[in-house]
């Protein structure tokens, strides 16, 4: 469960947008608001400035040793 101050990494370059915006796979941010267990604002510094964020939850699926995981 994420809380207000948790660091947290952004681990996927899907949104095109945001790499665009100086943000990729590995930035690190802090939370400063969870609007619902979807919906999340996130502050990443970023060289000249810092980006306050809204970000989607996304569950990924896939196996470790052929047993099923998340």
């Amino acid at each position: 469960t994420l809380v207000q101050g948790a660091r947290v990494m952004f681990l996927h370059n899907q949104y095109n947008q945001l790499f665009s915006d100086g943000l990729y796979n590995g930035s690190i941010g802090i939370v400063l608001e969870v609007l619902n267990d979807e919906n999340t604002i996130v502050a990443f510094p970023l060289t000249q400035e810092i980006s306050c964020t809204k970000v989607v939850k996304e569950t990924v699926y896939f196996n470790i040793h052929g047993s099923h995981t998340q």
